[in-house]
């Protein structure tokens, strides 16, 4: 993220949250946030949940090849849970990563 914004790179880039329980929250980056609260070995975190958000972006990628990273994210963002918790807002970002809800718009879409 660091580097994109170093470059002046604003849109192509998604900031990965663990949850909103550990107090985790976007701030001043909600307009690019995105929630993926991933276990792996009883442990949670960024660090679990980039991998997540990046394996479903590059299958996006790969589907929709024509796309650039900005529709990519803009998928992402747009097919997330928004509910409870995770409601889409000034403060929350763009909710949480929606695998069932990425799979249903390329299916929709005929890829």
């Amino acid at each position: 993220m660091v580097a994109a914004m170093d470059a002046d790179i604003v849109e192509n880039w998604i900031v990965v949250g663990g949850d909103f329980i550990g107090g985790q929250r976007p701030r001043i980056y909600k307009h690019r946030w995105i929630a993926a609260p991933y276990k792996n070995l009883n442990k949670d975190g960024t660090s679990f949940g980039t991998p997540l958000v990046s394996y479903y972006a590059s299958m996006i990628q790969s589907r929709m090849s024509f796309l650039d990273p900005d529709d990519v994210a803009t998928i992402i963002f747009e097919t997330a849970d928004k509910t409870g918790m995770y409601a889409d807002s000034d403060e929350f970002g763009h909710g949480l990563l929606n695998p069932v809800g990425i799979e249903a718009y390329l299916v929709e879409r005929g890829y």
